[in-house]
């Protein structure tokens, strides 16, 4: 008797074998169009099959739902070019036929009689989830297929897939949902077929408009095949059938191919599907690129406005309703108020919010002012242009400045401005003839007004001619250093010890197996802590200099990210990353960086390293002249050397450095000799005298069950 099998059957599959995994088809008793064409790829993928293989219809293959009384053996007789080539595919060799109960067909789950009917027609397996078993170069890899539970979206089920990762599973291929996905998560995968059938979406649309519904045919398969190491494929197609006049207008057109179903994602070296929408990040540093260059920009039309004679028309026209030093007052500030844009650029830059507050501010006001000094509307309409698109975009500067860093500005430039009006009125007072002498109060505010080029109240004589352009200077030079002290990047705290140093090793220790993890913790160094993660970087100006790579778990990784990138997006920080591993690459490239290939690491297994043969006929050379002189090498602990071998290696590392500290960043740890650097390797060159010569410092790499190359000196 024929009887569903609750557990998941697991199935083995010898290296060279496939998997096929067919999204739902949702057969019923009508010959449609879209069954047609779902039955043509199916029947196509099996006839071609060469060797061992499995193929798996990932439930809702029949739409028992929709039929008063169910029967598997009556929509079979309908797709009879389909029931024959599955029924010969399960008969070959090596191959099996598995089929997973859905939601359409969920009567598969406790209805013997249509069990019975599948086995029958297709000489299949029905089953509620498969256990693949696959055998590749790397081991044992273990991939489940299963029917999720059908949700809006595949969310649910990626965190599902999550777990299961960690758990030390390979992937899983989860059907429920229209939405076909290959994804990398962590050391696993995440793969959804999507359909073979039609159904109705939501079809992102142009112009900001909402998403618009349509009716697409989809045809979606997952491949796996056990090779060198384990292989999956996304393949997937799809056309829309219907939607109307709103769809032809609006619609966005969609990435996956139409017609013929092609492959869009692979794993584990091909992109992910769907593309990462671009980061929140990505999309704010672009909003601020832009509106640094349109800052930028408008100072440069100030400038170049402010040394521009005025339209004379325009001019007299002004002058019937403001007196004319009101002109030329605005004159002076516009040009004062187009150097201070292009200052604040680099603050807009960082996404500072003061210097998006005193950019808007400027802009607001330089539109007034090219309109008081020549009614210039061209100006007004760039400088309000720019004001708009910041006001647009206002939630993309929310860095902050250093409290410090204000309060020493408005103190260097008040000290200095006072200092300046003091000494320039005392010069007032004393050069000037006692019968000409200026009032106190006078002699003051045309001081002062000078500081900001305006030259309404005289200093009559020679003095005024020096002391106005003088004056001017100390008024530039002041806005120069507001705008330098205070929109200057944040600058990190100092490197954390103690307790943070102690976590980061116990973060490195359990997750730091590649050949740059130790270096994590070097001493110079800040560590910020996620969860589990921790990313060691170091911040130089504007620029966050990370490296290695974050370290913690594998399924953590975009998560830490993200939130690191955060956190130095809130700092103004430019991110880069110094030594980027090839597992990482993906996340990066999600976050909108870009990398440039540098080289690869030499890994020596000793082991199996030979210096026999004629390519190494240098080196054995070399070991030989070495050994014929007396120098002999010997293997240590640094954090356990006794006293003499410690202060001749430290005289020897002076010979050869400059300065007094270790240079270096990525692949050097910058001290030796420390109790807590555990497990490092140290090996000493002597001479004939015993004396040491030379020596290489080994940081542990347990990813390759070795050790990291760190420091190298001798005499």
């Amino acid at each position: 008797m024929t009887s569903l099998v609750k557990d998941p059957r697991t199935l083995s599959v010898p290296a060279g074998g496939r998997v096929l995994v067919v999204g739902p088809l949702r057969l019923g008793q009508a010959d449609t169009a879209a069954s047609r064409l779902a039955v043509t790829e199916v029947v196509r993928a099996v006839d071609d099959w060469g060797g061992p293989g499995v193929v798996v219809l990932a439930g809702d293959t029949f739409d028992l739902a929709a039929m008063e009384d169910p029967s598997v053996e009556r929509i079979l007789a309908v797709h009879t070019r389909l029931r024959s080539a599955l029924d010969a595919f399960a008969q070959g060799d090596d191959h099996e036929l598995v089929v997973l109960v859905g939601d359409t067909d969920r009567a598969l789950g406790d209805d013997e009689r249509l069990v019975a009917q599948v086995v029958k027609g297709l000489s299949a397996r029905v089953v509620n989830a498969v256990e693949l078993q696959f055998e590749t170069g790397t081991g044992e890899r273990i991939v489940r297929v299963e029917w999720y539970p059908s949700t809006p979206d595949n969310g649910a089920a990626r965190a599902h897939v999550r777990a299961a990762v960690a758990d030390g599973m390979a992937g899983i291929v989860a059907s429920g949902t229209t939405s076909p996905e290959l994804t990398t998560i962590g050391e696993g995968f995440y793969a959804n077929p999507g359909s073979c059938a039609e159904v109705s979406v939501r079809v992102p649309a142009r112009l900001g408009l909402p998403p618009v519904s349509a009716v697409e045919r989809q045809l979606g398969f997952v491949e796996l095949e056990a090779g060198a190491q384990l292989h999956v494929r996304l393949i997937h197609g799809a056309s829309v059938v219907g939607g109307g006049l709103g769809r032809r207008l609006f619609a966005r057109s969609s990435e996956r191919p139409e017609g013929r179903p092609a492959v869009i994602a692979t794993y584990p070296t091909g992109p992910d599907w769907p593309p990462a929408p671009a980061s929140p990040l990505t999309r704010v540093r672009r909003a601020r690129r832009w509106s640094a260059g349109f800052i930028a920009l408008t100072g440069v039309v100030n400038l170049v406005s402010a040394l521009t004679p005025p339209d004379n028309t325009r001019i007299q026209t002004l002058t019937d309703y403001l007196p004319l030093a009101v002109a030329q007052a605005a004159h002076v500030l516009v040009a004062i108020g187009g150097l201070s844009l292009l200052l604040l650029a680099g603050g807009i830059r960082r996404g500072q919010r003061l210097a998006w507050q005193a950019a808007l501010s400027l802009l607001v006001v330089s539109a007034a002012l090219h309109l008081a000094k020549g009614v210039d509307l061209e100006e007004t309409f760039v400088a309000l242009a720019a004001a708009a698109y910041l006001l647009v975009h206002r939630r993309a500067f929310r860095a902050p400045s250093q409290p410090a860093s204000v309060r020493r500005a408005l103190a260097v430039v008040a000290a200095t401005d006072v200092l300046a009006v003091v000494t320039a009125v005392a010069a007032v007072e004393v050069f000037h003839h006692a019968h000409r002498r200026p009032a106190l109060g006078h002699a003051t505010l045309a001081v002062a007004e000078r500081l900001v080029g305006i030259t309404a109240l005289g200093i009559a004589g020679r003095l005024g001619r020096f002391l106005t352009p003088s004056l001017v200077g100390v008024g530039v030079a002041s806005v120069a250093a507001v705008g330098w002290i205070v929109f200057r990047p944040t600058v990190a705290r100092r490197a954390a010890h103690g307790s943070e140093l102690a976590r980061a090793r116990t973060v490195v220790r359990r997750y730091g197996g590649d050949t740059l993890a130790y270096f994590a913790l070097r001493s110079d160094k800040h560590h910020f802590f996620v969860g589990e993660s921790v990313v060691a970087y170091a911040s130089f100006g504007s620029v966050c200099l990370v490296s290695p790579d974050p370290i913690g778990p594998a399924t953590d990784r975009e998560g830490a990210w993200t939130a690191f990138r955060q956190f130095a997006d809130a700092h103004g920080w430019h991110v880069a990353v110094m030594g980027a591993s090839e597992d990482w690459l993906p996340i990066y490239r999600r976050a909108g960086m870009h990398d440039v290939y540098v080289g690869d690491e030499a890994i020596v297994d000793c082991t199996r390293f030979s210096m026999e043969g004629g390519k190494s006929k240098g080196l054995r050379q070399a070991v030989n002249r070495v050994a014929r002189n007396g120098y002999t090498v010997s293997f240590h602990d640094p954090a356990h050397v006794d006293a003499s071998l410690r202060t001749a290696l430290e005289a020897l590392m002076a010979e050869s450095r400059r300065g007094g500290v270790e240079r270096g960043f990525s692949m050097t740890l910058g001290r030796m000799f420390d109790p807590e650097d555990r497990g490092l390797l140290l090996a000493v060159a002597a001479n004939a005298d015993g004396e040491p010569a030379a020596f290489c410092q080994y940081v542990p790499a347990p990813d390759i069950d070795g050790y990291s190359l760190d420091l190298m000196r001798r005499t």
